[in-house]
């Protein structure tokens, strides 16, 4: 297939605009292993971020929160939450490249091993999508959970973060259901 004749078009590219990521769930378990308990926030071109710390509980604010997280981030919901703490960190990197600044979380999670961490831009454009703040659940545990369920059971596997190894004699418990504990293999029915 013969092209037509060269074509030479010229563009200029300029900065980035800001955008801030979220994490790629809403739910964050922390790395138990690691001392210094961190959230990884990742953004372009925002100098800093905004950071509010609510203490949660998993029984009574998880349904809350999961129907009203994007509302909760854009201050548009207000829970009762205690407001752990506000304030504005530094993103530190390089203009026009991905930089992940890491939000200390250790003195909240001292308090609470449940947090809703509110993140987004000091300087934001209406409508900006891209840079839009969020809200995640952040977690700090040891214990890690597989479950299936289908219509008439549910079976638990309960691990333990840090050795992969079973975990005899944890409850494990449905939210407004059944409750059950885990046998030497770590598995609740």
């Amino acid at each position: 297939q013969e092209l037509a004749e060269p074509m030479i078009e010229e563009f200029q590219v300029g900065d980035a605009q800001p955008a801030l990521f979220r994490p790629g769930r809403s739910l964050v378990t922390l790395d138990p292993i690691v001392d210094n308990q961190q959230l990884g926030v990742t953004s372009i071109n925002n100098e800093e971020l905004d950071i509010t710390v609510y203490q949660v509980d998993p029984v009574r604010d998880w349904q809350t929160f999961n129907e009203n997280h994007w509302a909760v981030a854009r201050g548009e919901h207000t829970a009762n939450w205690a407001i752990l703490d506000e304030r504005r960190v530094t993103a530190t990197g390089e203009d026009n490249t991905f930089t992940e600044t890491a939000i200390d979380l250790s003195s909240q999670l001292a308090i609470s091993s449940h947090l809703v961490v509110v993140v987004g831009p000091s300087r934001r454009n209406t409508g900006d999508w891209r840079n839009e703040p969020f809200a995640v659940w952040v977690q700090n545990t040891k214990l890690g959970l597989d479950a299936i369920t289908d219509n008439q059971q549910a079976v638990a596997w309960v691990t333990d973060l840090t050795t992969g190894e079973s975990v005899p004699g944890a409850t494990v418990e449905i939210i407004g259901g059944s409750s059950a504990t885990t046998d030497a293999d770590g598995i609740a029915k």
